[in-house]
């Protein structure tokens, strides 16, 4: 069993009672090295000590004290030990005392001095085995992670839950269950335990809380009864009805390390424990151990968590949950999986019912040190990125069994960190036990109030969602509720979050509304009120139709979007139907909606709802048709290789019957050469097809009675197009990032080809829209996100394709004999000086350089060592900028760097060729 279990749970440290006989320095030794090998780190830790003082000037002994020390959590003696090692003459052969004394200095929240020390043992050992050295670097970065932590702390307060609970010894797993604290405690001895020292054990104890403040700790005496027997018996946890308790049972294996089982007992209205029953889920030769019982309200299951080290897991100590069945029984375990455990340890799961929330300790994620608090929401099945608590609730020691109160508004933990209102603590004892906490929880709720909208008398029997809207746009639900006797639901809220709140009730339309609790107005409130009125609603009828002949369309799914004041389109439900046409939606009065819908094979299609004309005032039934349009499949191809041809753009145009061009669609396919558009297969059409690197192209298509009757509502079409000759290309222009390649070098060369720098700039593209179009209103930022999106499809892509278009075709001249010169120019935008810029446009000039020296397995490289093939550059940097268009300050970023205009300025021109005697230029 590993130490935490064992030393951080069920070991307490105290004076070394032992009556030991005067010995050698090498017995003290002898003894030291067999306590170390057999894992009794503190006998160890003792017994080094004392060699040390027969001769302390052994540095051997030292690192020999250190380690022991370390792996009983004595920092401080560690510490103070491994710089002895680092400043005695021997330290090279000690190799790992810088990289240990660091992770010595994070346990202590010396962050500084622990990344300092990382770094010093990689410059120290360069050939540190990879194991190390990726250790190392992860110290480094936990380090700067753990400051900014402790430098951004929250102001939560944090007691000590007083000397009526906690002791000298170790005090842990504390659960609220009414006005009475349950907590373990490794205070008690068993009479006939002959082990030397004298070894604890674990009782369960009670303690009634009156306001904050603890009254005289009780043990049970279920567990006492067990003590008697020489077990350890802790952890208890009680189900939703509070009718059952789940505990441990724990002996020891050796002195120090101990193996649980889970236990349960039936609890009466009394408070009585009856007889013990041992679960099936127990694996003998594992630790079975720290159970907590969760409800999920939203699947209304109550679950087992706990934790073990049997196979199957992630590695060290795991998470795993069987569900309770209404029988009693558990189902068979289930590892929580690689999203909560990791290869390290994951230990004192426990639940938060109202936010669906799994608190856990672990030494697999980032820590402040030792065991740090993390939390994980419910999302559907599935679990959310774990969150760190970050601190005061976590410090630089060992921090577990953080657990919420059934009312939320506080929290009780327990703790290993080294401050003055511990009990346990002092300089000597430095090393022991956990002392219970109580911290406040930044408490927000939300109250939910339900009305009908006509009349507004309060709402019964409605059902009330609260749902989390993520970062990324994606949702979970928080909580579901129905309240038959009352129009009252009451919500737990995270600050920071959003949430959307849903109402609902059979033959009522729904409400929606939204909170964002960032918003200041909710800085200082504890309860946010939320009023949702639902109306007696409207039957919305919609019937889907073919619209070449009307017939009924089966297999179509229809959306209902309720329309804004500002023209918003909000989804209000969805529903298909394969073996239909008909469907069915409630809709409120007085209300704006569009309806949509989508079908595989035809296009889209839509019609609207306005229920604020007056001539549906008394309505109570009203249908809509959906009809929808065939398609044009059209398929693009290389007309020389007959490949399939993607990255090409189509306009498709309507040809009306005095032969004038109506433009319907313009479509870009990057990644393949099927393109689809909706229209009415009795008209005529003109498609023109453009692609880099080959001629336009343009064809009318008209369609026959026979080919739509037979098309099942799609045609198919295709289009050949042919490359274009290199001269055509130009002027060629190929963008850069700012300051790529290379950034904030002065090389003039560089090793990076110019495609893979064109890949990486293509990727920022959402990067530069979000920087650029910050604070700008909704209809602004769309207009200009579409601008940057042409540019980036166009000119950054395109540049691209064209690039390799026109090396295809160059590579074609050659190869008949041609000699070809091409004439490259590289420019800057203005952000920084006219010598550096100049230099960067080189270097730019240099990667496409690069892209000939490596295209197609260097192809191009027998021409140029020949002079078949040459360059003729110029590096013009900012000289051409308008830098009453482009800003040249460095502090401005917007405009600077994420602009189109700055974008346009970073760039590469081939502007002119050569070939034999034939010359096309830029003009």
């Amino acid at each position: 069993m590993n130490k935490y279990l064992s030393a951080a749970l069920f070991f307490v440290l105290c004076c070394f009672t032992s009556q030991l006989q005067a010995q050698s320095q090498d017995q003290w030794i002898k003894a030291g090295d067999k306590a170390f090998t057999t894992g009794d780190y503190y006998a160890a830790y003792r017994y080094y000590g004392i060699a040390i003082e027969y001769d302390s000037s052994r540095t051997d002994l030292w690192y020999q004290y250190a380690e022991s020390a370390r792996e009983f959590d004595a920092y401080r003696s560690a510490e103070d030990a491994y710089q002895h090692v680092l400043m005695g003459e021997t330290n090279s052969s000690y190799p790992m005392a810088a990289f240990h004394l660091a992770a010595v200095k994070q346990r202590l929240g010396k962050y500084q001095e622990a990344r300092d020390l990382y770094e010093q043992y990689l410059e120290d050992n360069p050939d540190a085995s990879p194991q190390y050295v990726r250790l190392a670097q992860r110290g480094m970065d936990d380090a700067v992670w753990a400051q900014g932590v402790m430098d951004n702390q929250k102001d939560l307060e944090i007691a000590n839950v007083g000397a009526n609970v906690n002791t000298a010894y170790s005090d842990f797993a504390p659960v609220l269950k009414g006005d009475m604290l349950y907590f373990s405690s490794l205070r008690y001895t068993y009479e006939k335990d002959t082990a030397n020292p004298v070894r604890t054990y674990v009782q369960l104890l009670t303690s009634q809380m009156v306001g904050e403040t603890a009254q005289t700790s009780v043990t049970l005496p279920f567990s006492e009864q067990f003590n008697k027997k020489g077990k350890h018996i802790g952890h208890s946890a009680f189900n939703k009805s509070n009718t059952t308790v789940y505990y441990t049972v724990c002996e020891y294996t050796d002195m120090t390390n101990i193996r649980c089982d889970i236990y349960r007992s039936n609890v009466s209205s009394s408070n009585a424990w009856s007889e013990p029953e041992k679960l099936d889920i127990n694996l003998d030769d594992f630790t079975n151990t720290q159970p907590f019982v969760g409800f999920d309200a939203v699947n209304g299951n109550e679950y087992l968590f706990f934790v073990s080290d049997r196979d199957g897991g992630q590695g060290g100590l795991d998470i795993w949950s069987s569900m309770i069945e209404e029988d009693g029984s558990m189902t068979d375990p289930v590892n929580l999986g690689e999203a909560i455990n990791t290869s390290a340890d994951e230990v004192t799961p426990t639940w938060y019912s109202p936010t669906r929330t799994l608190y856990f300790s672990s030494t697999g994620y980032q820590t402040l040190g030792d065991f740090d608090v993390y939390q994980s929401r419910k999302n559907g099945e599935s679990w959310d990125a774990p969150e760190h608590l970050g601190a005061p609730i976590n410090s630089s020691f060992a921090d577990i069994y953080y657990t919420r109160t059934p009312d939320g508004k506080n929290a009780y933990f327990a703790s290993k960190r080294q401050v003055a209102n511990a009990i346990y603590w002092t300089e000597e004892q430095e090393a022991c036990c956990h002392d219970i906490y109580r911290s406040e929880v930044d408490m927000l709720e939300l109250l939910a109030l339900t009305y009908n909208r006509l009349d507004k008398t309060e709402l019964l029997g409605a059902t009330v969602e609260l749902i989390e809207i993520n970062e990324d746009g994606s949702e979970r639900v928080v909580g579901m509720r129905t309240n038959y006797d009352g129009n009252d639901f009451l919500f737990p809220l995270d600050r920071g979050k959003k949430y959307r709140i849903t109402a609902a009730k059979e033959n009522f339309t729904g409400d929606i509304a939204y909170i964002d609790t960032n918003d200041p107005k909710y800085k200082d409130k504890t309860q946010i009120q939320q009023d949702l009125y639902l109306e007696p609603g409207v039957v919305l009828d919609v019937f889907t139709f073919m619209s070449i002949d009307s017939t009924e369309l089966n297999g179509a799914s229809v959306s209902l979007y309720e329309v804004g004041p500002n023209g918003e389109e909000v989804l209000v439900s969805t529903l298909d139907n394969e073996t239909g046409n008909d469907f069915e939606f409630i809709v409120k009065r007085n209300k704006k909606y569009v309806i949509k819908g989508n079908r595989p094979g035809f296009f889209p299609t839509q019609t609207t709802l306005d229920l604020t004309d007056p001539e549906f005032e008394n309505v109570n039934r009203v249908t809509r048709n959906l009809y929808f349009p065939q398609e044009l499949e059209i398929l693009a191809y290389d007309g020389e290789e007959g490949s399939p041809l993607p990255n090409v753009t189509l306009e498709l145009y309507e040809l009306t019957d005095d032969g004038f061009e109506v433009r319907i669609d313009s479509v870009t396919n990057n990644n393949s050469n099927d393109f689809l558009f909706p229209l009415n297969l009795n008209k005529k059409y003109r498609v023109k097809a453009t692609r880099p690197g080959y001629l336009p192209i343009e064809e009318d298509f008209v369609f026959t009675p026979e080919e739509i009757e037979g098309s099942n509502g799609r045609v198919l079409r295709e289009i050949r197009l042919n490359r274009k000759p290199p001269w055509d290309f130009l002027p060629l222009a190929l963008y850069f990032d700012n300051d790529h390649p290379d950034p904030r070098t002065v090389r003039r060369t560089t090793t990076k080809k110019y495609i893979e720098t064109n890949i990486a700039y293509y990727e920022k593209r959402d990067t530069f829209i979000k920087e650029f179009t910050q604070g700008m209103d909704d209809n602004e930022k769309f207009l200009t996100s579409q601008r940057f999106i042409d540019f980036f499809d166009r000119e950054v892509l395109g540049g691209r394709l064209e690039l390799v278009a026109f090396s295809e075709e160059l590579l074609t001249y050659l190869r008949d004999g041609n000699s070809i010169k091409i004439s490259i120019k590289g420019y800057a935008s203005p952000r920084a000086t006219s010598a550096y810029n100049r230099i960067l446009s080189m270097r730019r000039i240099s990667s496409v350089k690069n892209h000939f020296n490596s295209y197609n397995d260097g192809a191009f490289l027998t021409y140029m060592r020949s002079g078949q093939f040459s360059f003729e550059e110029e590096a013009l940097g900012e000289s051409t900028a308008d830098l009453q268009k482009v800003s040249e300050n460095l502090n401005d970023l917007k405009n600077s760097i994420y602009s189109i205009i700055a974008s346009l300025e970073r760039r590469v021109e081939i502007t002119n060729i050569k070939i034999d005697e034939k010359t096309a230029s830029k003009n």
